[in-house]
């Protein structure tokens, strides 16, 4: 049964730090500084995929956007980019990203190709069910990416229902990227019970974007991480499955001060300067 616990009080019991990296450089992508990490290691059933995963639940995981700019929002072009594969390619052996968004929309690109970048980790924004249906018959990636503005009952939403559950069906992992102003106060407890209705529909993960371009309101963030990591739900936990996405550098300092592990880079805001920011939290 989940339970929901909305508490003021801090969640430094959740996040006991009993490591630190060792230092390497930048070129092992990680910052030559005392980054801290959960050390246990986790394995849950995946009811999706059919299957026993193992999870490490320590370092800071990256999903990155840069091919998926925010105009995806805006009405499709009939003019597209080639996809530069090689400039892909050495962007994710650089900074291993757990996933990668490509926007098909932007990009032209051969499926077979797509497949291979990022060891198949690639993940495609839709619109619609038949857009899912050609990305799986495809075979071109792992998964896809919804949008969906946030209402107290925009989980409730046909279409979006019918996409995700297309998606399942085609066994495509499916990210969620919930779309809601946190630069002031949010109503957090019909946040939180979205996030656990998305994640009982069958969201892989999903993304708390910030759609003010303003920073965010830190006391919002702060309720919003102690309900949600509360939350009990089928499979990983919410603090490996629920991620942030930002519009301004400072932010993913205070969400990953707050405990969110995932973070959503783009190419403002890459994964480098994040790491860097980051790094600067044990100055």
């Amino acid at each position: 049964m989940r339970s929901f616990i909305l508490k003021k009080s801090t969640i430094n019991t959740m996040r006991m730090y009993i490591g630190k990296l060792p230092n390497t450089s930048m070129n092992s992508n990680i910052i030559n500084k005392n980054n801290r990490y959960f050390s246990s290691v986790n394995s849950y059933y995946d009811s999706q995929s059919g299957q026993y995963i193992t999870v490490s639940s320590g370092l800071t995981k990256y999903n990155d956007c840069t091919w998926s700019p925010n105009h995806f929002h805006k009405e499709a072009s009939n003019t597209k980019s080639i996809l530069n594969l090689s400039e892909i390619e050495a962007f994710t052996k650089s900074f291993t990203p757990e996933s990668v968004e490509v926007n098909m929309e932007q990009y032209q690109v051969e499926p077979s190709a797509l497949a291979r970048v990022n060891s198949g980790n690639v993940f495609i924004p839709v619109r619609t069910v038949e857009d899912i249906k050609q990305i799986a018959s495809q075979r071109s990636c792992k998964g896809v990416v919804l949008y969906l503005p946030f209402s107290p009952s925009c989980y409730k939403n046909k279409d979006f229902v019918e996409q995700l559950n297309t998606a399942k069906s085609l066994k495509l992992q499916v990210q969620v990227k919930l779309l809601i102003d946190l630069s002031s106060d949010v109503d957090v407890v019909s946040i939180s019970t979205g996030i656990a209705s998305l994640f009982d529909l069958g969201a892989r993960q999903i993304f708390v974007c910030n759609t003010s371009p303003s920073h965010i309101d830190e006391d919002s963030l702060r309720l919003i991480a102690e309900d949600a990591f509360n939350l009990d739900v089928e499979g990983d936990p919410v603090s490996e499955r629920l991620g942030f996405q930002g519009s301004q550098i400072d932010d993913y300092k205070t969400a990953s001060e707050l405990g969110f592990k995932r973070l959503v880079t783009c190419a403002e805001i890459s994964i480098p300067a994040v790491q860097q920011i980051l790094a600067s939290t044990d100055k």
